[in-house]
């Protein structure tokens, strides 16, 4: 699989992300990512997450799905649960 780094600043991301992922933060904490060229956030969203892989300082996947176990038994992206409707639900982390 080949992937490739891209202009963060001009990514049309889920809007749902803004503010949840850093892309700095995560090739930092992942230098086998940065050392793929991988795209931070297509990692995560794609593989990241399930390997308990943090999308930044202020969010730890492993917290919140242990936290949630009916978001872990559902097999969905944390952070994307917590942007859409964690927060709303205030669930914890």
């Amino acid at each position: 699989m080949v992937w490739r780094i891209v202009n963060w600043s001009r990514r049309p991301d889920p809007p749902d992300l803004i503010g949840g992922f850093d892309p700095i933060y995560y090739l930092r904490k992942n230098p086998d990512v940065a050392a793929e060229g991988c795209d931070p956030l297509e990692h995560y969203l794609h593989f990241g997450w399930r390997e308990g892989r943090d999308p930044s300082a202020e969010f730890s996947t492993r917290g919140y799905l242990s936290a949630n176990p009916d978001v872990e038994r559902a097999g969905v992206n944390p952070l994307l649960h917590y942007r859409r409707h964690g927060l709303a639900e205030r669930r914890r982390g």
